[in-house]
């Protein structure tokens, strides 16, 4: 975070597969307070994302989903 210009921040599992974001905001809070980093867990920060899009799927697929979730 630090050293990014990011504001979002992919969640990953074991399996590499996508289980949530965690917003710069949601840390934004937190972030300057080292004393909570051992009581707080990341997925308590992260949001699932709406859809996941895979690399193998077709454009309109994709841009589907994009509609649908807005």
């Amino acid at each position: 975070v630090k050293h990014s210009s990011r504001n979002t921040f992919p969640v990953v599992n074991g399996e590499g597969k996508l289980v949530g974001v965690v917003h710069l905001d949601a840390i934004r809070q937190i972030i300057f307070d080292q004393t909570r980093y051992d009581e707080i867990q990341v997925k308590d920060l992260m949001t699932e994302p709406a859809a996941v899009v895979d690399v193998r799927e077709t454009l309109d697929k994709a841009l589907g989903k994009f509609e649908h979730t807005r």
